[in-house]
C-alpha cells in the first residue's frame, strides 16, 4: 500500500539493540512497512562497576546529574536496587536529560527532570546548563562508553567540577554477522536505519573484509539525526534520509515522507 504516511511494504532493517528494537519495529508495522530486526549492538554493565557503586553512594554530594539516553536512565536506576542504595530524599541533585525519550524514561521512574533542552543534542543542553549551573556546582555525567564527550569537555572548560561516569557499555553484536551478510547478499533489504553512531560503526565492522559497497548500492539509508548522519558520511555512506525530529517517531515520519515523494 502506498500513500501519505505509509512505508509501502518496504523491508526495513532495524539495527538497534534487541531491548530497544520493538518500538521502532512497531512503528514500521503501523505504517505498512516490514521490519527486519538485526541488532548490531548490545549493552552490558561496565568494567568499572565498583566505581559506579562508590559514586552512587555519594550521589548527595552532586548538584547536578546528567543522563544522556533512555538506556542510561535504566542502567542508572538499576544500580540503586543492585547495590541496595536509597536515592537521597534530601540534597537530591537536579537532573538534566538529553531528549524527550530520556525525559519519559525518567518520568517512568517517578522522577521529573529539572532541565530538558529544546533540541535533543548535547550542544543544546550545554547552552541551557550554562545559564543555571553555578560556578561551585558539582556535576555528574552518567553515560555510555561511546557517548560523546562534548558536554564533559565544555563544562570543564567553564571551570565546572564534572565527574565522568560510564554506567553501561555498548559493544558489537558479532552473533548477527552471518544474518546481516545473508540479507545483504540476497538483496532482502530496502532501507537500513541507523539510530546512533554506534550502529553505523558496528555495521561496517561486521562487514569488514567484504564487498560491502557493492551490497549496499541499491539500499536507502535513514539516520535518526545529524550526528549519526555525520558518522555515516565519514564512513563512506551517504544517507538519503535524515530525521529532523531526533526520535523514533521522527525517523519513521522522515522515511514515509521520503517514500511518498516518489524518491524511492
Amino acid at each position: 500500500m502506498s500513500g501519505e504516511g505509509f512505508l509501502q511494504g518496504k523491508r526495513i532493517l532495524v539495527t538497534r539493540a534487541k531491548e530497544q528494537a520493538s518500538s521502532l519495529s512497531k512503528k514500521i508495522k503501523e505504517h505498512e512497512g516490514y521490519p527486519i530486526e538485526i541488532p548490531l549492538i548490545k549493552f552490558q554493565a561496565p568494567a568499572n562497576i565498583e566505581v559506579v557503586e562508590k559514586t552512587l553512594k555519594n550521589l548527595a554530594s552532586y548538584d547536578w546529574v546528567v543522563l544522556t539516553s533512555t538506556n542510561g536512565v535504566n542502567y542508572f536506576f538499576s544500580y540503586f536496587e543492585q547495590f541496595n542504595i536509597r536515592l537521597p530524599e534530601t540534597n537530591r541533585p537536579q537532573i538534566a536529560v538529553v531528549g524527550k525519550k530520556t525525559y519519559q524514561a525518567l518520568e517512568n521512574k517517578g522522577i521529573k527532570a529539572n532541565l530538558v533542552p529544546e533540541a535533543y543534542v548535547a550542544e543544546s543542553l550545554f547552552e541551557e546548563m550554562k545559564a543555571v549551573v553555578r560556578p561551585n556546582d558539582k556535576v555528574l555525567l552518567a553515560r555510555g562508553n561511546l557517548a560523546r564527550t562534548f558536554l564533559l569537555e565544555q563544562l570543564k572548560d567553564l571551570g565546572i567540577k564534572t565527574d565522568d561516569l560510564v554506567i553501561y557499555e555498548t559493544v558489537i553484536n558479532k552473533e548477527e554477522q552471518t544474518n546481516l551478510l545473508k540479507l545483504l547478499k540476497n538483496n532482502l533489504i530496502d532501507i537500513i536505519t541507523f539510530t546512533s553512531s554506534s550502529t553505523v560503526t558496528y555495521f561496517l565492522d561486521l562487514l569488514n573484509g567484504t564487498d560491502w559497497k557493492e551490497y549496499i548500492k541499491d539500499i536507502t539509508f535513514a539516520c535518526i539525526g545529524p550526528i549519526t548522519e555525520n558518522t555515516a558520511l565519514k564512513a563512506g555512506i551517504k544517507p538519503q534520509i535524515v530525521a529532523t525530529d531526533y526520535t523514533i517517531d521522527g525517523l519513521v515520519t522522515a522515511i514515509t515522507k521520503y517514500l511518498n515523494k516518489g524518491e524511492s
